[in-house]
């Protein structure tokens, strides 16, 4: 197709306005780094909730530990609040 000056000014007009449109979506947007903050925020809470589980986990084990060794020993470690009163 042939295009005169005037309509191959617009053209190229519409094009560069394009092309800035683009390049503009291209740059990282601050959306992205509220995502990334969101996503170390998230990641911390979970080692932390992960970390008080993992604790729980080795006083278990370690209370189940004792008890069995008191009670192969035939010591109770157990009272019942009745006893006590």
């Amino acid at each position: 197709m042939k295009y005169n000056d005037n309509e191959h000014h617009i053209l190229q007009k519409e094009l560069n306005d394009q092309m800035l449109r683009l390049r503009i979506k291209v740059q990282p947007a601050p959306i992205s780094n509220n995502s990334l903050q969101s996503l170390l925020g998230m990641a911390l809470s979970f080692f932390t909730h992960f970390n008080i589980f993992f604790r729980f986990l080795i006083a278990k084990s370690a209370g189940l530990l004792i008890y069995s060794y008191l009670n192969k020993k035939q010591r109770i470690i157990k009272t019942s609040l009745n006893d006590t009163w």
